[in-house]
This record gives structure tokens, sequence and C-alpha cells, in this order.
């Protein structure tokens, strides 16, 4: 019996050939120069880590999309990262916790998740990005958005937009007593706040969140900026998955 099957990658897995290669390369490239210039050194993380030290600071979120596996030298779970940005917030925090503040960091990688997001079906993306630590002023959020809208430009991005959102957007809305514009019990509001850090409707409804479902696309984790389909966005968040890691990011994520 032969088999037809040998071959064939697993669902949102797929060769990247020679022209899309070469483009992913001229846009890390581009970007990192970017980075660069403006005072932002790489790291690079490994892709593996132990999952528990990588789900500590991701809220219990994100590590519901990690692939994991036993470590056979030290029988402990290990976790093929899905975000790089708690990577470098553990960096931050150990290796370069005694470094002088502002930090600047960028880096590139393959990152990998169970299951891709929404209408995406991919499950490997290219991501990119950058770390301002230590200062949540004003001056802090436009260096990096800056920086993140030339980066973007320099990879031949178009259409750029700019989002901005409150850290504290649930209890904002919630209200103190539970009763503010969008009301929600005081016991719902961590969940929610998760659910809306991940993007997620259902998982938000689910929650008990319906009032605040208007505001989940406003709401994330970190400054991002996607690349796809000729448009670009930043979106300034805070982030509640990596409290150790920076106030902002700028992230370009390319499927592949």
């Amino acid at each position: 019996m032969q088999d037809t099957d040998r071959d064939l990658l697993p669902e949102g897995l797929e060769d990247r050939l020679p022209q899309d290669a070469a483009a992913a390369a001229r846009v890390t490239r581009a970007m990192l120069d970017a980075m660069d210039r403006h005072g932002y050194d790489r790291v690079q993380p490994p892709s593996i880590e132990f999952e528990k030290s990588m789900a500590s600071r991701m809220a219990g979120v994100q590590p519901r999309r990690m692939f994991r596996f036993v470590d056979p030298a030290s029988l402990r779970t290990l976790a093929l990262r899905s975000d790089i940005t708690v990577q470098v917030g553990r960096i931050a925090a150990t290796s370069l916790a005694a470094a002088p503040r502002p930090l600047r960091l960028c880096y590139a990688g393959q990152v990998v998740t169970i299951k891709g997001d929404g209408l995406d079906p991919a499950r490997e993306r290219l991501q990119l990005g950058a770390e301002l630590i230590g200062s949540d002023s004003v001056a802090a959020a436009g260096e990096i958005v800056a920086m993140a809208i030339e980066a973007l430009q320099a990879a031949g991005a178009t259409g750029v937009s700019v989002d901005f959102t409150l850290p504290d957007l649930v209890d904002t809305l919630a209200g103190t007593d539970g009763h503010g514009t969008l009301p929600l019990d005081p016991e719902r509001i961590e969940a929610v706040r998760r659910e809306l850090d991940a993007k997620d409707a259902g998982g938000l409804v689910a929650a008990g969140g319906e009032a605040s479902a208007p505001a989940g696309s406003a709401a994330g984790a970190g400054v991002g900026a996607g690349v796809g389909a000729g448009q670009s966005s930043i979106r300034r968040r805070s982030s509640t998955r990596s409290r150790s890691c920076s106030n902002t990011k700028p992230i370009c994520s390319v499927p592949g």
C-alpha cells in the first residue's frame, strides 16, 4: 500500500519557498536595522523553555496555545514559545536585571501556537518586536510608536494606523463597585481582563463580559504592529501578561 501522506505538513504549517523566504529576510533585516538606529539591542532567547517560566508571565491565557512536552534530561515540562515578549521580560528581570533603565531590546524569531487565530489558520509565524522597559512616560510611548512606524515603513508597509488603549480599561468601565458604564460582577473582572488581553471574543462572552465585547477590538497587551494584506497597525497596550516586561512593544507577525 502506497504511503500517500508521507510528505504532508500539519495543518497551519507550510514551507517558505525561495521568494517568500527572501521577502521575510528583507523585512526582518529592514525592521531590525531601524530598531538598531534607535538604540534597541537585539536579544535571541531560545525557542524552548520550561513551561512554568513562560506560563507564569502569561496571566493564564496564552499558555493554552503552547505546545508542551517532557524534557528527557530534567523530566520537567517544556514549552515551545508562542510569544517572544514574555521571554524578553524574563531576560530583563534576570540576566539584565542590573542594566540601566530604560532598557531597549529588540528581537526576531519564529513562534508556534497549537491553533491559528480566528480565520487565519497559520500556526507558525515570524515575530519581530521591540521592548522599552523601565519607563511609562508619554515620551517613551511616543518614542516607541515613532520607531515602530519607521520600522514598518522601512519594511515596505503602508496604511499604518495607531490605536491607544487604557491599562485599566476593564476596571474603568466596570467601576469600583461593578456598576460602571459596563456593569460587571467584581469576581469576573480578572477573567474578562484576560480574555480581552487575548482578544478572544468567545472567551470574553463565556467569562461573563458580554457588555464589554465592544471594547474587545481595542484591548491587548503591549504595543503591537502587525503587517498583512497591505495594511499595518500599531497598538499601544499595557501588558497584563508580563509585568516584568515592557510597558510598550511593537510587533510584526508574518505567517510562516
